[in-house]
């Protein structure tokens, strides 16, 4: 499932998808296009649009521009509704450690005030670690229900797209679903399952998905406004 906004030109004739230098997609469409049919055309052009957003992930490699993060004191997981606290604690200043610590607290130790960048990886790795923890048992429980049964489950840190499903039957979910509602983190699973079945966005696809989440089109549009919400160390190009 990709995230896209979308923009209406009246000079147009034909639907296109523009990459903008955030990575962020734009689906450009003239006036009176059937909306209907833009889910499956971003799908259709998802293979261009990653390779876009590569491109453009290069290019602010090589730009060396400083990267405006800082290691949070707190962050909170709607998805499942904790909130972490992360504590430092002086170490080797040339090495940084992370350990979990309960009740919900994350202890980095090491010299994090000179490494905040490796600080922010090490994080980040935890969270596509955490997501898979939490969102395994989920896709499991969801694919019986829909009689389903997918290879495997994977995370990545992605900036557009919540998730995907592949021709094998892997399921691939946005670690940044922590982020959201628990209701919006299912129809995101509900729609890359009912690939499964539909490996396209044909009318079948929305009646099959429609049976298990008949709010997904309404789902679609609150899971593009949470990504707002979404803390700048979780973009996917840093």
């Amino acid at each position: 499932m990709q995230d896209y906004s979308i923009t209406v030109n009246h000079r147009l004739k034909y639907a296109r998808i523009k990459v903008k230098a955030d990575q962020s997609v734009e689906v450009v469409v003239p006036l009176g296009f059937d909306r209907s049919k833009i889910e499956r055309f971003v799908h259709e052009q998802g293979d261009w649009i990653s390779q876009a957003q590569n491109r453009l992930a290069k290019r602010a490699d090589i730009s060396g521009l400083p990267q405006k993060h800082e290691l949070p004191e707190t962050f909170y997981l709607a998805a499942t509704n904790e909130l972490w606290t992360i504590k430092k604690i002086s170490g080797d200043p040339a090495h940084i450690y992370l350990e979990e610590k309960h009740p919900n607290i994350l202890e980095f130790t090491g010299g994090t005030n000179k490494t905040t960048l490796q600080a922010i990886h090490l994080l980040r790795d935890w969270t596509k670690h955490r997501a898979k923890v939490e969102f395994t048992p989920l896709v499991t429980k969801l694919a019986s229900e829909m009689g389903v049964s997918p290879k495997k489950v994977a995370t990545r840190i992605q900036k557009t797209r919540w998730g995907s499903c592949s021709s094998s039957g892997t399921i691939t979910l946005n670690a940044r679903l922590l982020f959201v509602d628990p209701t919006l983190v299912r129809s995101v699973i509900y729609h890359e399952l009912a690939h499964i079945t539909h490996m396209n966005h044909s009318k079948e696809f929305w009646l099959h998905l429609s049976k298990f989440d008949p709010n997904c089109h309404i789902n679609k549009t609150h899971l593009n406004r949470s990504s707002k919400a979404i803390p700048n160390w979780m973009l996917p190009t840093l």
